[in-house]
């Protein structure tokens, strides 16, 4: 799924459509629509700041997250049942599909059972997944942090951390000041 809070974030940090694509790993076409979608919301940086993940998705696209059409599993009651009856997640959404179908609703796909079903097992938080060009932005700033803190400016390993991250930034054609 698509890192929409990385897409507006790094918007916001002043980077252009095309290098906040290379970052998220999305096309071009996807970071326009969400930054032209967030503006029709009103959403500012502060805003996306305080919101969680689950709830911008909701702001920006509330027809991909709450379908109408198709009748949520009580998953509660799914899951007291796989537990009493020993059910693998296949039987439990059979179950739930040919009573769905019964009462006159439109049953979830198994994939998106399963997916709807793990968020609720988890029981944490929705999350936006990181992609590796994220995760390698965090690791040169948390290592670009610890050579300030432990050793200071003027070290080497400080300046070495410097241009490891501006010869990473060239390559990817981004600038290190806006990560």
């Amino acid at each position: 799924m698509t890192n929409y809070r990385a897409i507006l974030d790094y918007h916001y940090k002043g980077n252009t459509t095309t290098q906040v694509a290379k970052i998220c790993e999305c096309s071009r076409t996807t970071v326009l629509r969400t930054i032209k979608r967030a503006k029709e919301c009103g959403l500012t940086k502060t805003i996306v700041e305080q919101m969680r993940d689950r709830d911008l998705l909701l702001v920006l696209y509330p027809k991909r997250v709450n379908r109408v059409e198709y009748d949520m599993p009580d998953f509660r009651a799914i899951d007291k049942d796989r537990v009493k009856r020993r059910l693998t997640k296949y039987v439990a959404w059979r179950r739930y599909c040919k009573r769905t179908i019964a009462a006159g609703g439109k049953p979830y796909s198994k994939s998106q059972f399963f997916k709807l079903y793990k968020e609720f097992a988890s029981r944490y938080d929705f999350r936006f997944k990181s992609t590796q060009t994220i995760k390698q932005i965090n690791i040169f700033l948390t290592i670009k942090e610890r050579a300030l803190r432990i050793v200071g400016e003027t070290s080497i390993a400080y300046k070495e951390a410097i241009d490891d991250i501006s010869r990473w930034c060239k390559k990817m054609r981004l600038r290190p000041e806006r990560l």
